[in-house]
């Protein structure tokens, strides 16, 4: 479902998960009761989303991000934050695992804090559409904003 609607739709509209459902619920009137869908879909865990996300592997199945790169150890701490304001255990599985973004399930607003956070501590301009790239992995963000924060070094020398 992600790779069709990737055809034809921006990353930032298709959806993270598309969580299968055997029969919705329904009132005694036979319409869609949505505040019984709403609570049941909200008491999934995010480790039990996870198979069906985009990319859908589990936390375990990611490589281990090498001691030689400890800015992507960084930024995998920093996602983990934002993850664990839902779910510490699901955020704790993803530290220091080289992920792609996309897999993890951020909201727009985590997403955007994420930028925030890259900006101020490494000094970069990054716009969360470069995070929203297919397949970025964190390894690929730490070089990112490690490579903008060298040409921007390179620029300083340069003008002196």
């Amino acid at each position: 479902m992600h790779s069709l609607l990737s055809e034809i739709l921006p990353s930032y509209m298709i959806p993270s998960v598309f969580i299968p459902v055997d029969k919705l619920p329904l009132t005694t009137s036979r319409k869609l009761d949505r505040q019984r869908l709403r609570s049941d879909l909200s008491q999934m865990s995010q480790k039990s989303l996870q198979p069906i996300r985009r990319g859908g592997a589990a936390a375990t199945e990611f490589p281990v991000i090498p001691v030689t790169k400890p800015a992507a150890i960084e930024i995998s701490c920093m996602v983990a934050e934002l993850l664990a304001i839902r779910d510490e255990v699901y955020a704790n599985s993803f530290r220091g695992k080289d992920f792609p973004l996309e897999t993890v399930g951020l909201s727009s607003i985590q997403l955007a804090s994420l930028t925030t956070l890259l900006r101020k501590r490494y000094d970069k301009k990054i716009k969360i559409g470069e995070l929203q790239r297919q397949a970025l992995t964190l390894c690929d963000v730490a070089d990112l904003v490690l490579k903008r924060k060298k040409e921007h070094i390179d620029e300083v020398k340069h003008e002196i």
